[in-house]
C-alpha cells in the first residue's frame, strides 16, 4: 500500500515533468520566432505572444508546484520538492530574462523596430527569482513548525559520540 506522501510525490514529479515539458515548448517557440525569416513585425508579435503565454504557464505551473510541495512537505517533512519548484522557476525566468529577452530586443534593434536603451528585464527576473527562494525558505519554515506544533513532534535527539561504547567487548559489560 501507497503512503500518502509516495503518492503526492508521483504527482507532484508527473506535474514537473509536464510542466517542464510545456516551458521547455514555449520557452523554444517563442525562441523560434526571433529566427522567422519573415516580416520582422510579425516576428515580434508571434515572440511576445508566445512569451505572453509562456509567462503565464510558469507562474501557474510554479504555483501548483509548490502547493504539491507543501503537501509532501507537510506529509513526509521532507523540503526536496519545495526547492525543486523554486530551481525550475530560476532556470526558466533566467532562460526567459537572460537569453530570450536580450536576443529579443537586439532583434528589434537590428530590424529597426526598437531603439537602444535599458529595459530592467534582468533586474527584474533578480528580483521575482530573490523573491520565490524567500517564498519557498519561509514556507518551509512555516509548515514545519506548524507541522509541530499540531503532531507535537520534536526532531529525535541524537546521541553524541561520546556515549557509544569503544568496543563490542564494553557494550557487553
Amino acid at each position: 500500500m501507497l503512503k500518502p506522501f509516495d503518492m503526492l510525490t508521483k504527482i507532484y514529479l508527473a506535474v514537473l515533468a509536464i510542466a517542464t515539458i510545456v516551458m521547455g515548448f514555449f520557452t523554444f517557440y517563442a525562441s523560434s520566432w526571433l529566427k522567422s525569416i519573415g516580416l520582422p513585425s510579425a516576428a515580434i508579435d508571434g515572440y511576445e505572444y508566445h512569451m505572453g503565454l509562456g509567462w503565464i504557464a510558469l507562474w501557474f505551473s510554479t504555483l501548483v508546484l509548490l502547493l504539491l510541495a507543501a503537501g509532501i512537505l507537510w506529509s513526509s517533512q521532507h523540503a526536496w520538492a519545495l526547492w525543486a519548484a523554486f530551481v525550475f522557476f530560476a532556470v526558466f525566468i533566467v532562460a526567459r530574462s537572460f537569453w530570450l529577452e536580450p536576443a529579443a530586443t537586439l532583434f528589434k534593434q537590428q530590424t529597426g523596430l526598437a531603439v537602444p536603451g535599458f529595459t530592467g528585464g534582468s533586474i527584474m527576473a533578480a528580483v521575482s527569482i530573490l523573491g520565490v527562494a524567500a517564498f519557498a525558505f519561509l514556507a518551509q519554515f512555516a509548515i514545519i513548525r506548524i507541522h509541530r506544533k499540531t503532531y507535537g513532534s520534536e526532531p529525535e535527539a541524537v546521541e553524541s559520540p561520546d556515549n557509544k561504547p569503544e568496543s563490542v567487548d564494553e557494550a557487553e559489560k
